[in-house]
């Protein structure tokens, strides 16, 4: 059976054809950055060839009228501002989770400037570094702000710690399913607060859907239909296949749940973005 195209979506699920008008898919996951910008980029480097390029809302408005959250993805703590400032152009840009890092003695006195926009989402941390300092990841919570969190297995663990110390603080796991599986996922069962971001259903540019709906089965009975949100990890994806492939392998999948709380709804309940 051939992908979903978008074509197919708009005929085949009604709720989503009835609101035609408005966007009705939020990628989560993307990146933007311009290796030609004064001082160049930390990330990608010059070596990686189909990264390293232009990549910037008109770029991403090519292949989808979907609505998006940014993703920081470089070090550089001014860099949160120059996202910032393409959020302010792009009413269809929803959000930034940004790179402030909580090693810093400026980290409350970060958190607490950028909270002023409501455009900052929240933060990626990967997991050792929300190990070592999860006291400071109270500030997130008092901000009502997100949590991204980034790695191997090792997340389920620290996320089921963090859920319950702080239930206050959302938080989202990048990149699931991963690709081996791991029964430690279970423990967030119960933790309402720990969302599922799949953003790498395909791993490779021969991969299929089938190879992975296990995985994806499992995910929906720990996180159910509350806590599961797309993001495509675009440009990243292009290693592995075109966005549309992309897209319409998880709309496939998805077709026959809640769909429109997984394309759109769930990621506005863990981020708090504004329409």
């Amino acid at each position: 059976m051939a992908p979903l195209t978008r074509r197919h979506l708009m005929l085949a699920v009604p709720c989503v054809a009835a609101a035609a008008n408005s966007p009705q898919i939020l990628d989560s996951h993307v990146h933007f950055y311009d290796p030609e910008r004064p001082g160049g980029v930390p990330w990608p480097r010059p070596t990686e060839r189909t990264l390293y390029r232009r990549v910037m809302p008109d770029d991403y408005r090519k292949i989808s009228k979907a609505d998006v959250i940014v993703v920081e993805a470089s070090p550089l703590f001014k860099d949160n501002d120059w996202i910032f400032d393409i959020t302010a152009k792009h009413s269809f840009v929803k959000g930034l989770v940004g790179n402030i890092d909580p090693a810093s003695p400026d980290f409350a006195a970060n958190l607490e400037r950028y909270t002023a926009n409501p455009k900052f989402l929240g933060i990626r941390l990967g997991v050792p570094k929300a190990a070592d300092h999860i006291g400071k990841l109270v500030h997130l919570a008092n901000a009502n702000r997100t949590l991204d969190l980034i790695g191997d297995a090792r997340m389920y663990p620290l996320a089921a710690q963090l859920a319950a110390k702080y239930p206050k603080l959302r938080i989202v796991l990048d990149h699931l399913p991963l690709a081996e599986p791991d029964p430690g996922i279970q423990a967030l069962k119960p933790h309402k607060n720990v969302y599922a971001k799949v953003s790498w259903i395909l791993r490779s540019g021969d991969d299929t859907l089938q190879r992975h709906r296990e995985a994806l089965d499992e995910l929906m009975r720990v996180f159910g239909e509350d806590r599961v949100v797309y993001g495509s990890n675009w440009p990243v994806s292009d290693l592995i296949a075109p966005y549309q492939r992309i897209e319409d392998t998880a709309i496939t999948y998805f077709k026959d749940k809640p769909l429109q709380k997984y394309l759109q709804l769930n990621s506005q309940a863990a981020y708090r973005w504004k329409r």
